[in-house]
C-alpha cells in the first residue's frame, strides 16, 4: 500500500513541475522569437538568413579588357561585356571579365559568358562545343561570382537575383568547377557568349582578351 502511495505522489509532484516549468519555456520561446522578429526589422540590407551581405572589393578604374561587346536581353536591358584577364587557381581554369550596365536604369545582373579551353586539357568528360567557338574547344561545367566592382557600386539584392545599378560595372570570374588537365595553359583560353536570351541564333560571339 505505502509503495502505492508514493508512486501517486511522485507523479503528482511531476505534474507540479510540469506544471511550472511549461509557463518558463513559452516565455523562452517567445523571447527568442522575438529577438528574431527584432534582427530582422533592423537588418539594412534587406536579407533575413542571418548572415551580413559581402560587400565586392571596389576599384577606381576600370580594368584593361579587350574588345567589348555590346548585347541586348530579351526584357530590353543593355550591357556591354570585355575580357580582362585568364589564368589557373588551385587546379582551375579561370577566366575575368567586366560586365557594364549600360540601360540607363537598375538592371538585372546578368553573367552568361562561358569560359572555352581546349577538349584534352578540360579534365572533364562534361566538356560542350558550341557553334561559332574555335574547333576543338568546349565548355567544362562552371561557376560565376562577382569578384570586383568599379566605382564602388555593389549588387543590391531581391531574394534569389541580384541587380546592377545603371552604370555600374562589375567584374565577374567564371571558374571550371573540378581541376584540369595538368596541361592546361591560360593563352588557350577563351570566352564566348551564345545564351539565346542575348544572342537570338545562337552562334557564339568571342569575347577576346586584351
Amino acid at each position: 500500500m505505502s509503495g502505492t502511495h508514493r508512486a501517486t505522489s511522485n507523479r503528482s509532484r511531476r505534474k507540479k513541475n510540469t506544471g511550472k516549468a511549461l509557463p518558463a519555456i513559452l516565455a523562452a520561446v517567445v523571447a527568442v522569437v522575438a529577438i528574431g522578429v527584432v534582427v530582422f526589422l533592423v537588418r539594412p540590407d534587406g536579407e533575413a538568413d542571418g548572415t551580413a551581405r559581402r560587400d565586392v572589393p571596389a576599384s577606381a578604374n576600370a580594368p584593361e579588357t579587350g574588345t567589348q561587346l555590346k548585347f541586348t536581353s530579351t526584357e530590353d536591358f543593355g550591357y556591354t561585356m570585355g575580357a580582362i584577364r585568364a589564368g589557373l587557381e588551385s587546379g582551375r581554369a579561370y577566366i575575368e571579365y567586366l560586365v557594364v550596365n549600360t540601360s540607363g536604369r537598375t538592371a538585372p545582373f546578368e553573367a552568361p559568358a562561358q569560359l572555352y579551353l581546349p577538349e584534352e586539357d578540360s579534365g572533364s568528360k562534361l566538356c560542350a562545343a558550341q557553334e561559332g567557338v574555335a574547333e576543338g574547344l568546349c565548355s567544362p561545367p562552371t561557376e560565376t561570382e562577382i569578384v570586383g566592382s568599379v566605382g564602388g557600386a555593389q549588387p543590391s539584392p531581391d531574394g534569389v537575383d541580384q541587380y546592377m545599378p545603371d552604370g555600374a560595372a562589375f567584374v565577374v570570374r567564371v571558374t571550371t568547377k573540378d581541376p584540369v588537365a595538368q596541361s592546361a595553359k591560360a593563352e588557350t583560353f577563351r570566352l564566348y557568349v551564345w545564351d539565346v536570351r542575348f544572342v537570338t541564333n545562337r552562334i557564339a560571339q568571342g569575347l577576346p582578351l586584351p
